[in-house]
């Protein structure tokens, strides 16, 4: 029997180009050299970076991804908020704080080459409202990659979700307080066109578990272990 229908996440606006309207005063291209300068997350995206990089800690972003290869051929934009309050001095590097394309940051960041010429487009005084809501929408996109970890990345972003977005995000996002799990399961069934149920997701909930216990999670009884067992007929 099917459980009850919630309205679709909006992948289109999750995925539209960023309008540099949105963002605040006039927007302009720069060139910047890592060596020359210091990034920073903005603090209204910092809870949305957490939360992605701990979502993403096991996946390796290298100089060999498609999605860098666009980024430096100006296909995909890298927006970052120029901090004069924090310059030390007039020849001290520039401080940019960034808020998007969190796995080409994590690329640049992680670099040991010093050299590197990168174009950005560079934003003053923007609505700190924009920023987080953009921030955000970084880590609802992983739903609808291959990022997450394939045995605990759907339980572990339901909870970091539920936990760390602002209740007016959830609300924009999920159109719900919280992102339930049959709207979880909804959108994976739906997007990667697969066969995905409760007792799949109780699975991976419970192999979660089982690769981290804490104490209060050793099993007192089977009904544990019986979870897994049923999924894996499942999987069969």
């Amino acid at each position: 029997m099917d459980g009850k229908q919630f309205k679709k996440i909006d992948k289109v606006a999750l995925f539209r180009e960023i309008d540099f309207r949105e963002l605040g005063d006039h927007i302009k291209n720069k060139q910047v050299q890592k060596s020359d300068a210091i990034f920073l997350c903005h603090p209204a995206a910092q809870s949305a970076f957490l939360t992605w990089s701990r979502l993403t800690k096991s996946q390796k972003f290298d100089w060999s991804s498609t999605r860098y290869a666009n980024f430096l051929n100006q296909q995909i934009s890298l927006f970052l908020l120029v901090d004069e309050s924090q310059k030390t001095t007039k020849t001290g590097p520039a401080v940019y704080k960034f808020f998007n394309s969190f796995d080409i940051l994590r690329v640049i960041l992680k670099s040991d080459t010093h050299n590197d010429k990168f174009t950005i487009k560079l934003i003053k005084n923007s609505d700190t409202a924009v920023i987080e809501y953009l921030a955000w929408r970084e880590v609802v996109a992983l739903l609808y990659s291959n990022v997450l970890n394939k045995d605990t990345g759907l339980p572990n972003f339901r909870d970091l979700v539920n936990e760390n977005m602002p209740a007016h995000l959830k609300l924009k996002f999920f159109h719900n307080n919280n992102l339930d799990v049959e709207q979880l399961i909804q959108e994976i069934k739906e997007n990667q066109q697969i066969k995905f149920n409760r007792r799949q997701y109780d699975y991976l909930v419970a192999k979660r578990r089982s690769l981290n216990p804490r104490i209060e999670d050793i099993p007192k009884n089977i009904f544990f272990h019986q979870i897994l067992q049923d999924a894996k007929h499942d999987d069969q």
